[in-house]
């Protein structure tokens, strides 16, 4: 028994193993889909730097079955989890800052990690605990979120478009200049979060919570806002959509 281990340790080792690829250049550093104005001025404030390419360590667990896998606080940055199964999995302080999680099953504990920049789209997080987590910047888009446990998690700049987000707790998450344009909100606890500069363009707001939510600059235009708390967007012609 002790040899079949020791055999299905190395084996396991050598499934982590890194490989070594060039460090990609994304000209789109705000991660939106577009190159603009503001990913060429990032580029601009690097002028006259000095620049040494480097490399960067990928580790490809795309399609692996990780069910309860202890990986609290691992390294995983830049790794490719795509279509993986992480189901009560405890990611717990790991930095998936990059990651590749397209499609993966992330019914996981993901308080306090890192996912900034990470790409996260289509994959399953419901009943998923994301609690002082940072998603800066992370692409959820069409992500699946419902009763996903956000508290204290850092959205800025996320983009949410189309994700399910139903009956969702976000009590004070930061989701200033997030996109959730197209999401489904209906049920979410959004009470005191920050939305400033956010875009709510189309969403389904029914019955959700925003009451104290700071709103300031945050863009409504076809949201649906039957029941909802604290929607403060205008609705001339009382059709519970925002003008």
């Amino acid at each position: 028994m002790k040899h079949f281990l020791t055999a299905f340790a190395c084996l396991f080792a050598m499934f982590l193993s890194a490989q070594t690829i060039p460090a990609p250049y994304n000209p789109d550093s705000d991660m939106d889909g577009l190159i603009t104005v503001d990913d060429v001025m990032g580029l601009l404030s690097l002028y006259a730097a000095n620049f040494e390419p480097d490399t960067i360590p990928v580790t490809d667990l795309s399609n692996a079955n990780l069910v309860n896998t202890d990986l609290s606080n691992a390294n995983l940055s830049y790794a490719n989890l795509s279509n993986v199964n992480l189901l009560d999995a405890d990611l717990s302080g790991a930095d998936l800052s990059h990651t590749n999680l397209y499609g993966a099953y992330l019914l996981a504990d993901l308080s306090g990690a890192d996912l900034s920049s990470a790409y996260i789209e289509e994959a399953m997080l419901s009943f998923a605990n994301l609690s002082n987590a940072n998603l800066s910047n992370a692409n959820l888009s069409n992500a699946y979120l419902e009763n996903t446990n956000f508290t204290n998690t850092n959205l800025t700049n996320a983009n949410l478009t189309g994700a399910y987000i139903e009956n969702t707790d976000l009590l004070n998450a930061d989701l200033s200049y997030a996109t959730f344009n197209g999401a489904n909100l209906s049920f979410a606890d959004l009470s005191s979060v920050n939305l400033s500069y956010a875009s709510l363009d189309g969403a389904d707001l029914y019955n959700a919570n925003l009451s104290g939510a700071n709103l300031y600059g945050a863009t409504w235009t076809g949201a649906y806002i039957l029941n909802c708390s604290g929607c403060t967007c205008q609705d001339a012609d009382g059709d519970n959509y925002c003008d």
